[in-house]
């Protein structure tokens, strides 16, 4: 078997949801870009475009490729405001205003002007936990949307707004890398041969009256088990 047909095997076995690839990818990336630069992918019920022109194209001319139906294709019945699309379903030049619109708040002059505030909030977050528990030890580290009983009101207003930063559906205040390997850092504790479950929030998946919640999440995996069948 020579090169290349090992190359065009790889294209056809292409696939993002398959572990082995996602272990390593780019060789699938090579083989996609050098023999089937458009591809049909039965699994994510979508096409993928390897090849950077035609990916330009597609980004960038939204009368033809709209990204409009992917949140509902997304989260189908568990999307909790359908009635209002995301930023990442809008076309131009709907997404280019709000992304203006947003983007003014993350300039580096702006986040930088935050810099004495989160370390004033770091810093009485670790005085409550050495205060509650002392400096020597073990504690459980855990990530507090609501808060605590004794928080001023400002501090109840940031970690409410903070609530909408998290995840695929707005901005993401921690790459979910960090987040990942940050959990597994904590795994690990236990030593590699074990094995960890991981429960955030629960496991429902109902509608809330509030955005504190992992619910919308899980409600996006329980949708693609039920079509996917698994």
């Amino acid at each position: 078997m020579n090169a290349q047909s090992v190359d065009a095997d790889k294209a056809a076995a292409y696939d993002p949801l398959n572990p082995a690839v996602t272990a390593n990818p780019y060789p699938y990336y090579a083989a996609l870009r050098e023999h089937t630069p458009v591809k049909w992918l039965p699994s994510m019920q979508g096409f993928a475009v390897s090849r950077w022109d035609d990916v330009v194209k597609v980004l960038s001319d939204g009368k033809v490729f709209s990204s409009a139906q992917f949140w509902p294709a997304l989260l189908g019945e568990y999307d909790p405001v359908p009635e209002v699309p995301p930023m990442i379903s809008l076309d131009p030049p709907g997404h280019l205003r709000i992304r203006k619109l947003a983007s003014k708040a993350f300039v580096p002059s702006r986040v930088g002007a935050l810099e004495a505030k989160v370390h004033s909030v770091a810093n009485a977050l670790v005085a409550d936990i050495t205060a509650r528990h002392g400096t020597e030890g073990e504690f459980d580290f855990v990530w507090t949307h609501f808060g605590f009983a004794d928080d001023t009101p400002e501090m109840t207003q940031r970690r409410l707004r903070q609530a909408n930063l998290f995840g695929p559906a707005g901005f993401v205040s921690a790459d979910d890398g960090e987040v990942i390997e940050f959990s597994q850092g904590g795994f690990r504790q236990w030593g590699e041969g074990g094995s960890t479950l991981c429960e955030l929030d629960g496991t429902a998946a109902e509608p809330t009256e509030h955005m504190v919640t992992e619910t919308l999440i899980r409600g996006m995996y329980a949708y693609w088990k039920k079509v996917m069948g698994v």
